[in-house]
């Protein structure tokens, strides 16, 4: 008994040696028989193209590949090309063709994923706080929910920035991209991203650390101190320089 993986392979068999079905070509009274419907249609498409036919090409899923071809064989094999990327294959797949979506459950949350991984990561990171990458330096042993949070944190010990910043000659460095990127937004194209979303303020700041110093202010706290001849005085941010210059710069 032979055994095969898919379904479509078995009826492909079934046809061709126990049953004898043939694809008969109809175009003009051609009658050329094949033994599988996309050898006819290759052959529709290559034999009798010029004789008012439009070709039926079969395009490649992956994402500005622009690869057509008359065979899915051909296909097939050019897919090979992209085996390295199968992941994002697969995710292309799901979302442009086949509209699959993996929704996290979790109290209510609803976040929609492509890839079922992303959802378990997601879950485990967000909901679970699993932390399961730990740092084995001397006296650390900080644990992180990602690989790529423990290795931007391995370079605080090691000393190492690999990111530069290539604006007008600044060449100062940082360990993550991501405070590159703050830095020139912040330093360079003076950008203030982050804004206070309280009632009648929207004030603008460059860092997010900042912003949360000033939604202290909204609680009534005063997370500025004073810090001339140990005064440690607590104040407001907008009556600090006047303290200063009052009681101390006799300014």
């Amino acid at each position: 008994m032979k055994i095969f993986t898919y379904n479509t392979n078995l009826i492909r068999h079934k046809n061709n040696i126990h049953l004898n079905v043939k694809f008969v070509c109809d175009f003009n009274e051609c009658n050329k028989s094949f033994k599988r419907n996309d050898n006819l249609l290759v052959h529709k498409n290559t034999v009798h193209s010029n004789v008012d036919k439009k070709q039926i090409f079969i395009h490649c899923f992956w994402p500005k590949c622009q690869y057509k071809t008359l065979d899915k064989s051909n296909l097939n094999r050019h897919q090979l090309n992209h085996s390295n990327n199968t992941i994002q294959l697969k995710q292309h797949k799901n979302v442009s063709h086949l509209n699959v979506r993996f929704i996290c459950d979790f109290n209510e949350c609803h976040k929609s994923f492509t890839l079922k991984d992303s959802l378990i990561k997601h879950k485990s990171y967000v909901h679970l706080n699993e932390r399961k990458f730990k740092c084995n330096e001397n006296n650390c042993g900080k644990k992180f929910n990602t690989k790529y949070n423990l290795i931007n944190h391995m370079r605080l010990h090691s000393g190492n920035k690999p990111y530069v910043c290539d604006f007008n000659e600044c060449y100062k460095s940082f360990t993550t991209k991501y405070h590159l990127f703050e830095h020139k937004s912040c330093v360079h194209l003076n950008e203030k991203r982050f804004k206070c979303n309280e009632e009648n303020c929207g004030q603008k700041f460059n860092y997010k650390s900042v912003l949360n110093l000033h939604k202290r202010i909204h609680l009534g706290e005063k997370p500025f101190v004073c810090d001339i001849n140990n005064c440690n005085k607590a104040i407001k941010p907008s009556s600090l320089w006047h303290h200063k210059n009052r009681f101390h710069l006799n300014i």
